[in-house]
């Protein structure tokens, strides 16, 4: 068995890892002999979530942020098209 920490979800995808849940901001995670121990020796921060991680760096077939990156682009899309009109045959 092993223990694979990756910033997008499809990195798992490619190595047929499981996705267990994110590591929390001021969460350090460790994994030694005795297993894996989550600790918090920071005060609880506020999730920040980077809109650019879900509009140019992390791929489509991710989920960043507990939030499918394909569905915020298309809603992303969405909120674009609605707010911008334009005359085009669509």
């Amino acid at each position: 068995d092993g223990m694979i920490f990756a910033s997008e979800t499809c990195a798992l995808d490619l190595v047929g890892g499981q996705f267990i849940r994110e590591v929390e901001p001021g969460e350090m995670v460790v994994v030694d002999e005795n297993g894996v121990q989550s600790l918090s020796p920071f005060p609880r921060a506020r999730r920040y979530a980077c809109i650019f991680e879900h509009i140019y760096f992390a791929k489509p077939s991710s989920v960043v942020f507990g939030r499918s990156v394909y569905m915020s682009r298309y809603r992303f899309g969405e909120l674009l098209a609605s707010e911008s009109k334009v005359d085009a045959d669509v």
